[in-house]
């Protein structure tokens, strides 16, 4: 096993709450009404039983669930038990990371970036920017994030185009040393392709480095890993996500 997937198991590993048994880890949103499960470490012929076991908790309490696998777990017998169990499968996404700090200056035609670090800040651009992306669950997402602001493990950093909201992205600290990860990237259609994108992993990666987070990490579709590849990212590991919906929600 590679420094790479090491730095990334002690996360996951560390990250969220254990369960009652301590087979797996759990992320929970504020409010509860989500949970992700990040890691399993269980013998194959348990699998399907733990499954179940977290389905059972899933529609008894009435949460969204999902589970993120990774390749280089080793678990295949574990998709096979999540489609049993009735969990939908998303798209394949390469984890990158990145280790070497930025060693070239701003561009002078850059565009403005906004750094968001206080928790009682006016969020009306990047709900602007979400809004324009059609995302959902929007009043959770900022609940959760002042959450995450106020517990100093988030910066949002928010591009602008002609003085307008455009672009955002979140850089998130891990609960390990070195640990960092981009997440939540978002353009206004109409404002893609414009390098938006990637002006704002670049702000993320030089914050980063700033605070001697030493490895960023980065869920990548396949639209945009060739992107962060071209810019000093490498390959790690896969993941796909199952997402997973109570009968009782609606």
């Amino acid at each position: 096993m590679n420094d790479d997937i090491e730095r990334l198991d002690r996360e996951r590993w560390s990250s969220g709450e254990p369960s009652e048994t301590g087979d797996l880890r759990r992320e929970w949103s504020v409010d509860r009404t989500e949970c992700r499960i990040t890691y399993c470490f269980a013998d194959a012929s348990a699998l399907s039983a733990i499954v179940a076991r977290e389905v059972a908790a899933a529609e008894r309490l009435g949460y969204q669930l999902e589970w993120k696998t990774y390749e280089h777990d080793q678990l295949s017998d574990l998709p096979v038990a999540l489609r049993g169990a009735g969990f939908e499968a998303e798209p394949v996404e390469a984890v990158l990371v990145r280790t070497e700090p930025l060693v070239n200056p701003p561009r002078a035609d850059a565009p403005a970036v906004r750094v968001v670090t206080d928790p009682d800040a006016d969020l009306a651009d990047l709900i602007a920017i979400w809004q324009a992306t059609g995302r959902r669950g929007i009043d959770q997402a900022v609940d959760t994030l002042r959450v995450q602001l106020r517990e100093c493990a988030v910066s949002v950093h928010i591009a602008y185009s002609g003085g307008e909201p455009a672009s955002c992205g979140r850089l998130h600290y891990g609960t390990t040393p070195a640990f960092a990860e981009l997440a939540g990237g978002s353009t206004v259609p109409g404002l893609r392709c414009h390098g938006l994108y990637t002006e704002l992993v670049y702000s993320r990666l030089a914050e980063a480095f700033s605070r001697l987070r030493t490895a960023v990490y980065v869920d990548a579709l396949p639209t945009s890993a060739p992107i962060l590849r071209g810019r000093g990212f490498r390959h790690v590991t896969d993941t796909r996500p199952y997402s997973y919906t109570p009968a009782s929600m609606p």
